[in-house]
């Protein structure tokens, strides 16, 4: 659903004037799926957001490892004003999103990597964030250029939170013996991701930057205001705001004052 109230061309994108009202999660959600809203019983439980139904960060373990009370943005844009939402996210940029997000940049590096040259833009988050255990290599190889399939990138999102013990995941192509299996699980009983329509995760297929955003946000209690003009966000040519994902990208690469009424956020 998406209501704009103003006139705005479709070369050039919205006025500046313009505001844009926009149901972040409607739509084509890209397989990170839409978490079910709580039902009657659920929407007093103080571990979740009671308008998302997502389990808030201080009860993941989240907060204790990542910022979640300042809104910065930790995801950038590729250049020339483009997000490139569809291109597969790469690993030395899951590395490098999460290291802007650590709440302590302060770690003492002890791993590193033959194909991690010093001096490159993702090195030393590679470098940390493997020193706190959160990604691995392979025979003393990271891998930074690859693309990170969507079981890899929740598996990496998981060692930032407590496993939940006894979830479960009934996608139709994720196995319970599968080494990702309960990462998925406590990934789905979190709200965190919900899969595709058809009943699957896909869980080889590469994750995008449209993708990540949307579940990252969710890990953090993050979710755009459908009201903020928009001359506020931060815009890129190839997300309109038909995208599905404009409001997951808008949230995370747009640093913002906010405040929180019955699980909804408002920018300021």
């Amino acid at each position: 659903t998406l209501t704009v109230t103003a006139i705005y061309n479709l070369d050039t994108g919205l006025t500046a004037s313009a505001t844009v009202r926009v149901v972040v999660d409607g739509g084509n959600t890209g397989g990170g799926g839409k978490p079910s809203k709580p039902s009657t019983d659920d929407e007093q439980d103080p571990t979740r957001n009671p308008e998302t139904g997502v389990t808030l960060p201080e009860y993941t373990g989240v907060a204790k490892w990542l910022e979640t009370e300042n809104h910065i943005a930790y995801m950038s844009g590729i250049g020339a004003g483009r997000f490139d939402p569809n291109a597969n996210m790469t690993r030395a940029q899951v590395a490098q999103m999460f290291y802007n997000l650590l709440l302590d940049q302060r770690i003492a590096v002890t791993a590193s990597f033959s194909d991690v040259p010093a001096g490159k833009w993702y090195t030393e988050a590679v470098n940390a964030l493997a020193s706190l255990g959160i990604i691995q290599g392979s025979n003393g190889k990271f891998r930074p250029n690859d693309p990170i399939t969507r079981a890899e990138f929740v598996a990496i999102a998981m060692r930032f939170a407590d496993t939940v013990r006894g979830a479960s995941a009934n996608f139709t192509d994720v196995s319970t013996s599968a080494w990702y299996y309960d990462s998925i699980a406590s990934a789905v009983s979190y709200g965190w991701i919900g899969g595709y329509s058809d009943g699957s995760f896909r869980p080889t297929k590469p994750i995008t930057r449209a993708e990540v955003v949307t579940i990252v946000n969710r890990m953090l209690d993050r979710s755009f205001d459908s009201s903020v003009s928009i001359g506020f966000v931060t815009n890129f040519s190839d997300v309109p705001v038909t995208h599905w994902a404009f409001g997951a990208i808008s949230e995370a690469t747009t640093s913002h004052d906010h405040t929180f009424n019955n699980g909804v956020e408002s920018w300021r």
